[in-house]
């Protein structure tokens, strides 16, 4: 299932589904035709996000949710070399307690 949500003629917000529950949802928050924002679930809740806000075709961060909704992890290339250049780890209250820099 697919919305146009500015009318001009391409899918803005994508959904797909797997045996009646939410899979995937893919959007284009800018409006220029490319995906932006994945967001994909398991057993209808929602597991990671990928998340392009610089809207060139390449994702700067990765969010990983636990079951009960709760943000665990955030995984950020922000100069988009192609790895995780930091890592953050969260609570389930949503308090950071470890961030890890890596490098190449």
């Amino acid at each position: 299932m697919s919305l146009d949500r500015n009318g001009d003629g391409r899918p803005d917000v994508t959904w797909t589904y797997h045996d009646r529950k939410i899979a995937r949802i893919e959007r284009d928050r800018n409006f220029d035709g490319k995906v932006d924002l994945v967001q994909v679930y398991s057993q209808g809740v929602l597991a990671r996000e990928f998340h392009d806000d610089n809207f060139d075709g390449k994702p700067e961060s990765i969010k990983t949710f636990r079951f009960d909704g709760t943000l665990a992890m955030i995984e950020r290339d922000p100069q988009e070399r192609g790895y995780v250049a930091v890592a953050e780890y969260f609570d389930r209250s949503g308090k950071l307690v470890r961030r890890e820099t890596r490098g190449r």
